[in-house]
């Protein structure tokens, strides 16, 4: 659909990810290269304030240099059964479903925009929803280029659910989903660590806005194929460690 747009001469925002396969995200972004249009894909974390400001912060160097990550996102049910009664492509393999793509793509893009290139991973995925054919849980180690490790838990099975993140570094902490603010910056002080509550703006130009600028020329895409790619990619290298049992390097493009 995406390249049938391109060769109507239309630009294409695509949602997540951007496509099942990497040769089929490569296609698109040489078919949006040759016809002069704009490619971008919903990676919808990129326009939330809190990871906005979070981004902001780590690279003003507010929590120094990046030592270690950590991020849960855990819910009760599959979503058909639960956000969205009788999706039921979101658990179907023929359908490209799964946990992995649904939410691990957002997750895995978000280590990646906080702590740079991902170098290898390592990852395990189960099936434990009786009559689905696609993982609902996922756990994955990561080794970032520049020395950094990183852990992401993601589940459709537990009963309370959760979702928490935190960033480590050599100055400071931050995290999200621990309080009732929605990030907090944790740093050394004399009498023990102190807590403060970074302001976060109540907007930031979303998906739609970004790609109206975009097409307008006034500004790039900040999540256009190039990026959409890279997060199918991580997502790919989970999976195929699982299978091969193997430690896997992403694949660049």
């Amino acid at each position: 659909m995406a390249i049938a747009a391109f060769k109507a001469g239309l630009h294409v925002l695509c949602e997540k990810p951007i496509a099942g396969a990497l040769a089929d995200a490569d296609r698109m972004r040489k078919a949006a290269a040759k016809a002069g249009k704009v490619l971008q894909i919903n990676q919808s974390l990129r326009y939330h304030p809190p990871y906005v400001k979070a981004a902001q912060l780590i690279a003003d160097g507010a929590i120094g240099e990046l030592i270690h990550m950590r991020c849960l996102r855990a819910s009760g049910s599959t979503p058909d059964k639960g956000w969205s009664p009788g999706a039921t492509w979101f658990v179907s393999k023929a359908a490209q479903g799964g946990l992995l793509l649904d939410i691990g793509i957002h997750m895995l893009d978000a280590f990646r925009w906080f702590g740079g290139e991902i170098a290898q991973v390592s990852g395990i995925t189960q099936i434990r929803t009786p009559g689905i054919d696609v993982p609902d849980n996922v756990r994955a180690q990561i080794l970032f280029a520049n020395g950094a490790t990183g852990q992401l838990e993601l589940s459709w099975t537990i009963p309370v659910g959760g979702g928490l993140f935190e960033i480590y570094g050599t100055k400071g902490t931050l995290r999200m989903g621990f309080a009732k603010e929605p990030l907090e910056l944790i740093v050394p002080g004399p009498k023990g660590p102190r807590t403060t509550y970074p302001k976060v703006p109540q907007r930031v130009p979303n998906s739609f806005q970004s790609f109206v600028a975009a097409v307008r020329g006034k500004a790039p895409s900040p999540t256009d194929g190039d990026l959409g790619r890279a997060a199918l990619a991580i997502c790919l290298a989970v999976a195929d460690s699982q299978a091969s049992g193997r430690v896997t390097q992403p694949s660049r493009g």
